[in-house]
Formats: structure tokens, C-alpha cells, sequence
């Protein structure tokens, strides 16, 4: 099964079912040419701004692949970028969480007080409370388990390379989006390997939100293992990257069978 077209339609049907169903519950509160009119303003506003962001991801440039003949640092069959990593970087720090324990429990337990609620070992109150610390306890725990992980991994590798070579892309696994991270740890993989070969797109996103500046790669054949369900594999535009951005593009497209985007 294709996910991204399967998903792709997925969005199309629940857009003209969200259509459908403003339009209907506008006509039946209105008149048929007041419910229409009241839907399509609606509906404008919200296609407006997701018109604005997609108009935000267009295609700003396009850098085209050339052959290892036509380039002019034939010679040159590897790259490297050494990153500034460190391991303390994923000692875990408990005071974050205890800080926002306390201050979470503090406002909902005032809240408790001004309404008058009984807060004593048998009240819901309290169980309210030992279920918001479970869960403070239960996310600090995991967080602790994936940075012993990371610092595991990495301990034997002290100097971390983005190493680009005429066969491929040798990447650490703390320069990748989450979902390669994730399959990464999983694998007890320090660096993830990926083939030219098995690279079918190459986009640059300038990040937005909760997404960070990346490179995005769509894989194929068996690097496909490290994509998310999209088929996409993310490295962070970190500053060591960025600032050598010229040259990983231009190194990429000597090898790449495929266009690099800029959106």
C-alpha cells in the first residue's frame, strides 16, 4: 500500500465531507441563500489560510544534478562535517519536571481549595493528584531510559561526522527527525547509512511550528526502513550543516539521480 496516496485522499474525502457537513448544518439554520452564503464565507476563511500555508511550502528553487564529469571537484569523493556533540547533552536533568509537577499541582490544587472540595486520602482530589504524578513519574522515566540509550550509543564514537562519499550518506543518528531517530535507537544504530540510489527526492524545508529546519529525503528499496509512514527520512538543518550547505548541496548533486527543492 502507497501511505502517502492512501493518506492523500484520506485528506481529500474529509475536506468535501467537512464541506458538506458546514454547508448542511448552515441551510438548516438559515434559509437556503443566507445558509449558502454564511458556508462558503466559512469555508473561504479556513481554505485561505491553509491556501497560505501551502503557498508557504511552494517551490522557491530548483538545484538540477550533474555528473561527476561536468562537476568541477571531481576528485573530491568525500565530505565531512564534524559535530559539536557532547555527552552531556543527554544527561538527564529531573528539576524541569519537578518545577512543573509543582506548578501544576499548586494551580490545580488551588483551584480544589477555592471550590470548596474536600482534599484528604479518600477524595478524588487526591486521586487526581497521584494520577498526575504517575504520569509526570512514568515521561521521566522514559526520557531517562532514551538518553541512557543515546549515551550509550554514542560513547564508543566520541567524534560525531555528517560524512557525505560517492557512495552515500553516513548520518548520525542525533541529526535525524524523530521518526529515524526513534528506528535508529531501536536498532541500537549509532549512524544510519543511505545509498544515493535509494534517495527519490531531496527537499529543503526552512521549518515552521514544531518542525525544525531539515532535509527531507523520500527512500525507496531497503533505506525505506528508516523513513516515517510518509516514506520520508529528516536530517536537521543544524548549525554545523547550514553552515556548509553550499557544499553538501553541491557535493549531492553530483551523485543524486533526482532534483533538489528549496520551498
Amino acid at each position: 500500500m502507497n501511505f502517502k496516496k492512501t493518506f492523500n485522499i484520506f485528506v481529500l474525502v474529509m475536506c468535501a465531507l467537512t464541506v458538506f457537513l458546514i454547508t448542511a448544518l448552515s441551510v438548516s439554520i438559515f434559509s437556503w441563500k443566507q445558509g449558502l452564503i454564511y458556508a462558503f464565507i466559512l469555508v473561504a476563511f479556513f481554505a485561505g489560510i491553509i491556501g497560505l500555508g501551502l503557498w508557504s511550502q511552494r517551490i522557491k528553487k530548483v538545484v538540477r544534478p550533474v555528473s561527476v564529469e561536468q562537476s568541477s571537484t571531481a576528485g573530491l569523493e568525500i565530505f565531512e562535517i564534524r559535530l559539536q556533540e557532547s555527552l552531556k547533552n543527554f544527561e538527564f536533568n529531573p528539576f524541569p519536571f519537578l518545577i512543573a509537577l509543582i506548578i501544576i499541582l499548586f494551580i490545580l490544587n488551588f483551584q480544589f481549595i477555592l471550590n470548596g472540595m474536600d482534599i484528604n486520602f479518600t477524595s478524588i482530589v487526591f486521586g487526581i493528584n497521584t494520577i498526575i504524578m504517575i504520569i509526570f513519574f512514568a515521561v521521566a522515566l522514559l526520557l531517562k531510559k532514551e538518553l541512557k540509550l543515546k549515551k550509550e550509543l554514542i560513547h564508543p564514537f566520541p567524534i560525531r561526522k555528517f560524512v557525505l562519499s560517492s557512495s552515500g550518506l553516513n548520518l548520525p543518528f542525533e541529526i535525524l527527525t524523530n521518526a529515524a531517530q526513534q528506528i535508529a535507537l531501536k536498532n541500537k544504530e549509532a549512524d544510519i547509512f543511505i545509498p544515493w540510489s535509494d534517495i527519490q527526492s531531496w527537499e529543503i524545508y526552512p521549518g515552521g511550528g514544531r518542525a525544525p529546519s531539515q532535509f527531507s529525503l523520500e527512500l525507496r528499496g531497503d533505506s525505506k526502513k528508516y523513513a516515517s509512514l510518509m516514506g520520508l527520512l529528516g536530517i536537521v538543518r543544524i548549525p554545523e550543516i547550514s553552515q556548509n550547505e553550499s557544499k553538501v548541496i553541491e557535493f549531492a548533486t553530483r551523485y543524486l539521480s533526482c532534483d533538489i527543492h528549496y520551498r
